[in-house]
């Protein structure tokens, strides 16, 4: 599905923990690379299970972007 990126037109978020061995980080910069205007954040001391090994960072990361794209969402929507 990766063909299918290019795509998206909304606002997006890849996370990443920095030691994720199953969707290692190159990938994800892969996949943000591949998104119009996605963003990467790559949270260190976490692997796949970012949002379990790392909540607080996650969290942070989530409301970030929401904080982010807020207004532009209103506007566009």
């Amino acid at each position: 599905m990766t063909q299918e990126l290019g795509k998206i037109r909304v606002p997006a978020l890849v996370i990443c923990g920095a030691e994720d061995k199953m969707t290692p980080p190159d990938c994800s910069r892969q996949l943000a690379a591949s998104i119009s205007g996605a963003t990467l954040e790559i949270i260190e001391g976490a692997g796949h299970m970012v949002m379990l090994e790392r909540p607080a960072e996650f969290n942070m990361s989530l409301d970030k972007f929401a904080a982010s794209i807020s207004g532009a969402v209103s506007r566009e929507g």
